[in-house]
């Protein structure tokens, strides 16, 4: 079964350097693919998924491509940060994992200050190419200009006086 999965990490590897951030998406195909095995319980699954991993990062292959300091970080990876991942899917997959609600008024207050910025940000193309350095100054300059000027709406955002923080606690 380790053979397959390594074929399958491959074939998502499509060639790239490996790096945690590839890395963590094979780890999830691989994990789907071995969760249709009735025969092994969890914690065999992700050392299956684990094993195969260790195996594509010795492949000459994809071990060609990799310095020293990044094959013993992603063995890390593979050892530390693999594990929590597929926990935390499962979970998320089970329905065992909640949120806190984001506060309507802080979000939406957040949201206009960001969507009021950009919309001043939004200028006309410059005249000159966008690939030459002063035009991508000009714009830069022209967006840190128009986020920090702010209307009174933006200012309007509640503080620590119009919230509960600032009752005070019964002791």
């Amino acid at each position: 079964m380790s053979d397959v999965l390594v074929k399958l990490a491959l074939e998502k590897l499509a060639g790239e350097v490996p790096s945690a951030a590839s890395l963590l998406p094979i780890a999830v195909e691989l994990a789907k693919a071995v969760n249709g095995r009735a025969d092994l319980k969890g914690a065999e699954k992700t050392a299956l998924v684990q094993k195969a991993l260790r195996e594509l990062l010795e492949t000459p292959s994809v071990k060609e491509k990799l310095d020293d300091t990044v094959e013993v970080a992603l063995k890390d990876c593979v050892e530390h940060i693999v594990p929590v991942t597929i926990m935390l899917i499962v979970s998320a997959s089970r329905g065992d994992l909640t949120f806190k609600k984001v506060q309507a008024g802080c979000f939406s207050a957040i949201f206009s200050c960001i969507t009021a910025a950009a919309t001043r940000a939004a200028v006309p193309a410059p005249a000159v190419p966008a690939t030459s350095a002063s035009a991508v100054e000009m714009i830069v300059r022209e967006v840190v200009s128009a986020a920090a000027t702010e209307t009174p709406a933006e200012k309007a955002v509640a503080t620590p006086a119009q919230t509960d923080e600032a009752k005070p606690v019964p002791v």
